[in-house]
Order: structure tokens, then C-alpha cells, then sequence
């Protein structure tokens, strides 16, 4: 039995050690980002939080840095922004404020904005489907080696959504998408790889 208790005290201990160890290195390191933010800009600030942070531990922090640095010009920030929205990764998913920044943007000429405003066309999330609009910003994003883009207009012309079925085309544009490791791609090339083709019939998500 005493063997017992000091094993439970000894295991006690080096938790309580643990725990205090982790507290003070926690401490340090937050105290140690907020000086690395010393002489950064809002938009530094921003994509540094959104690098590094995730999920988000300063989503506070992050508001106010990328969208101080969108109120400076830095536009393509709305690409973070969107993409935080988007996903909810801040506890708070608002689609169509996403698709706002996201617009913005793509307005700036930022392609990963272009890629998931295609992405939100074709799937018709914050508002109707728009092949149009689709192809438009997919395009746009895939010749920017975006594969958001590509995985879209791969989508696109493997089912002919918009522009003419082109199985060839499509193949060759999610197979660059997957490469590049984009989960839908590879997903969606795995099944053509297995049956041959993939009609359209969901989020592939």
C-alpha cells in the first residue's frame, strides 16, 4: 500500500509540475508573439495570426488587424477574412459577409479570392447557382495555379456545367488540383480513376 501512495504521489506531483511548466511557457510565448507584432503592419499582424493560429486563439486580434489593413487598401486581406467567415474558424460562419470580402478581393485581382467565389457559384452557397460567374472566377483562379479554381473548372467540364463536357480537359485540371494536395480533387480523381467518370451531384466535400 505505501508503494501504492507513492506512486500516486509521485504521479501527483510531476502533473502539478506539468501543468505549472505548461502555464509559464504558454505565458511566455504570448508575451513573445505580442513583441514579435512590434513594428509589424496591420496587414503583417494579420497574416501572421492567420498563419500560425489555428484554430484561432486571437480572434479578436485578428478582426482588428486585417480589417484595419482592408481599411489602409491592403485588399487582398479580404481573402483572409472571407476565408475566416467562410469557415467559421472564429466560432462565427456568415456566408454572405464571406462572399462579400471575398468579392472584394477578386475585385483587387486576388485569385484565391476568385477561387472561392467560383467555388460559391458553383455550388450555390450565399445565393442561386451561377455557371456563368462559376467559370468566370474559375478560370481566373486556375490560370493562377490556384487549385480551388481548378478542382471548379475541373467540376465544370467533367459534367458540362456551363461549357462543353470535356473529359480530357477536366481530368487533367483536377489531377494539378490534387497534386497540390486539394482534398475535393483527390476525392473526386480517386472515384474517376475507379469507375471511369463522376456525374455532379453534390458538394464533393
Amino acid at each position: 500500500m505505501d508503494t501504492i501512495a507513492n506512486a500516486k504521489l509521485v504521479r501527483a506531483v510531476l502533473y502539478g509540475c506539468a501543468f505549472l511548466i505548461w502555464g509559464v511557457a504558454s505565458n511566455a510565448l504570448a508575451q513573445g508573439v505580442e513583441e514579435d507584432h512590434t513594428g509589424l503592419t496591420n496587414a503583417e499582424i494579420c497574416i501572421k495570426i492567420y498563419n500560425i493560429n489555428r484554430p484561432f486563439e486571437n480572434c479578436e486580434q485578428l478582426y482588428s488587424s486585417c480589417l484595419s489593413a482592408i481599411a489602409e487598401g491592403e485588399k487582398h486581406i479580404n481573402h483572409i477574412m472571407g476565408v475566416v467567415l467562410f469557415s467559421g474558424r472564429c466560432n462565427e460562419m456568415d456566408l454572405e459577409k464571406s462572399k462579400s470580402h471575398f468579392v472584394s478581393g477578386a475585385e483587387a485581382g486576388d485569385a484565391k479570392s476568385d477561387a472561392y467565389l467560383a467555388y460559391m457559384y458553383l455550388f450555390g452557397i450565399a445565393g442561386e447557382a451561377d455557371m456563368k460567374k462559376a467559370y468566370q472566377h474559375g478560370i481566373r483562379a486556375a490560370e493562377a495555379g490556384v487549385p480551388r479554381g481548378q478542382f471548379v473548372v475541373g467540376m465544370m467540364y467533367l459534367n458540362g456545367l456551363g461549357v462543353q463536357k470535356d473529359v480530357e480537359k477536366a481530368k487533367s485540371l483536377l489531377e494539378v488540383s490534387a497534386k497540390k494536395g486539394f482534398v475535393q480533387s483527390i476525392k473526386v480523381m480517386s472515384i474517376i480513376n475507379k469507375n471511369g467518370t463522376m456525374s455532379f451531384g453534390g458538394s464533393y466535400e
